[in-house]
């Protein structure tokens, strides 16, 4: 199964997971917790999920089968996720500060 296929499968499995978390009971505070806890796991899972998407390059450990090589033209930047006020995970970019450093691909080419 392609790479792109597989990380949407989990989207969608993550999203799953999420629609039951409001069925959720907690007889106890140790069950709030880890209510509290499987929550914010599947909120993470989704940023990672997205922003492993969101990413078109490969890049130290994140290594793309459809994207191979690294891109520092497009891709020498962070990946910012957060939680938009709609509950939805939203994605920024940020540069990353300071003078570019030479930066070896992927590959160990460069």
């Amino acid at each position: 199964m392609p790479l792109v296929q597989s990380l949407r499968g989990g989207v969608r499995t993550d999203i799953a997971c999420a629609s039951d978390l409001p069925g959720l009971f907690a007889a106890d505070p140790h069950e709030l917790v880890k209510a509290d806890e499987t929550a914010n796991m599947v909120l993470a899972a989704e940023m990672f999920l997205r922003s492993s998407l969101e990413r078109t390059e490969s890049r130290g450990d994140h290594y793309r089968e459809d994207f191979p090589d690294t891109d520092n033209d497009r891709w020498l930047k962070w990946i910012n996720a957060r939680k938009g006020t709609d509950g939805e995970v939203v994605l920024e970019h940020e540069e990353v500060p300071g003078s570019p450093l030479p930066l070896p691909s992927f590959r160990g080419e460069g």
